[in-house]
């Protein structure tokens, strides 16, 4: 469960708040917070992350990827 969003960070400016539930990273499922991070660390920004995100019990999906200056 995401917990809190900083202002100007990649996941503010992808939509994602407080309450969101992220199931899947790149499609491989998420089961703890110690797992998300770890697949966080291996994913590519550069290509874009992938999230599976559940808000108020419906499904979505959001791309974390750099911000063009």
């Amino acid at each position: 469960i995401v917990q809190s969003i900083t202002p100007e960070s990649l996941a503010a400016g992808q939509d994602l708040r407080a309450g969101d539930v992220v199931t899947e990273v790149n499609h491989q499922t998420v089961e703890s917070p110690d797992q998300f991070q770890e697949l966080l660390g291996g994913a590519s920004l550069k290509k874009g992350i992938l999230l599976q995100v559940v808000r108020d019990g419906q499904p979505g999906f959001r791309v974390l990827k750099p911000r063009k200056e």
